[in-house]
């Protein structure tokens, strides 16, 4: 995670993209949740996550988009540092990975 998150940082400073696709698997949660032929989506943006998810469909590739509520990063506080990049409870690991990411990237719209 601490890697991509470099990256990502790098990559909206250094190319200031309209638009940044992360493609990871952190957690095994969304293969538990989804199975392994659908991929979970999530964004900060809701028309880019639909966006995905339709060409998703065009392309026959499963997507299914998954929701960043901002509750769960409550599970990212850490005692040592601003923010965690484990969550504090073993439910949600997509959603706090996900979350973790997201607080990396400015302004551009990210999924």
């Amino acid at each position: 995670r601490l890697i991509l998150i470099d990256a990502l940082a790098y990559a909206e400073w250094r190319f200031r993209p309209e638009v940044m696709v992360d493609v990871a698997t952190l957690t095994g949660a969304c293969v538990v949740a989804l199975g392994e032929k659908i991929a979970g989506v999530f964004a900060k943006d809701e028309a880019l996550q639909k966006a995905i998810v339709a060409s998703g469909r065009r392309t026959h590739e499963r997507c299914w988009p998954l929701p960043l509520p901002e509750d769960y990063k409550e599970l990212l506080k850490s005692s040592y540092a601003d923010i965690g990049n484990m969550p504090s409870s073993r439910y949600g690991g997509a959603i706090s990975a996900a979350l973790f990411l997201s607080e990396f990237v400015g302004k551009t719209r990210w999924a």
